[in-house]
């Protein structure tokens, strides 16, 4: 169980990611 924090924490730190990109894309969209 201990293995797959790491893991976790990469998918995470992936979707925290990829929120904040489409984030952007979506304010340079109103720009």
């Amino acid at each position: 169980m201990l293995a797959l924090l790491p893991f976790l924490d990469a998918l995470r730190f992936a979707s925290d990611v990829r929120s904040i990109l489409s984030r952007n894309q979506q304010l340079q969209q109103v720009w």
